[in-house]
């Protein structure tokens, strides 16, 4: 077919269609290679869905230093944008080996906040792990950092990742350790008090009523 390859004046190549770039091809390609490289100070993939869909964009280094991005046009378009400023890079992979998200993630099912885990009927819906004797996770609002530390059969939770001590669960015998007071009462003091009395004594509006032998 003679109009099968098009080159127009801009030295711009279609092959089945007509080109307005350096190379459009029309229909599926593929491609036999050991390697595709693309060579640029900011090289840019771009993927054009027509039907008035967003576009979707992969760049390296365009808004990052040493960041693979990600991301898609702000609004729908009918045509190939490339200007990569009026796209939003939803994730970034960067050099340092760190990762960037900034949309919510569902994990089994649709994302109701920033980080969404759905088992299912699977009971264990996640598995924090540190190959040491001590691991927590940290939850932090705009003042405030809270710990849940689990170290050396005890559960603790605490405003650093060293305050193990002011509420502690061990968790083999199931005693729990407060280091200051539970509705305004030193458990600690009033517990060293009941131990002191048999078991079995009723006591009513603090007078003694009866006491079993001990």
């Amino acid at each position: 077919d003679a109009t099968a390859i098009t080159i127009n004046g801009n030295e711009e190549v279609g092959i089945g269609g007509t080109p307005y770039t350096k190379l459009d091809v029309y229909g599926t390609t593929r491609v036999q290679a050991e390697s595709i490289i693309h060579a640029s100070s900011s090289p840019e993939f771009y993927f054009h869905t027509t039907g008035n869909h967003y576009n979707w964009m992969i760049a390296a280094q365009e808004n990052v230093d040493g960041g693979l991005e990600f991301g898609h046009s702000s609004a729908t378009a009918t045509a190939l944008d490339q200007d990569a400023s009026n796209y939003t890079a939803t994730l970034t992979l960067k050099s340092d080996n760190s990762a960037t998200f900034t949309g919510s993630v569902g994990v089994g099912g649709s994302p109701g906040a920033k980080f969404d885990v759905n088992s299912g009927a699977t009971n264990t819906v996640a598995i924090f792990e540190s190959t040491d004797n001590k691991a927590f996770i940290k939850i932090k609002d705009d003042d405030t950092d809270t710990h849940l530390i689990s170290m050396d059969g005890h559960f603790s939770i605490g405003d650093s990742s060293s305050d193990y001590d002011n509420f502690k669960v061990n968790l083999t015998n199931g005693n729990v350790t407060v280091a200051g007071t539970v509705d305004g009462r030193d458990i600690a003091t009033d517990g060293a008090k009941l131990d002191g009395i048999a078991a079995g004594a009723t006591a009513n509006a603090g007078t003694v009523t009866s006491v079993s032998a001990g």
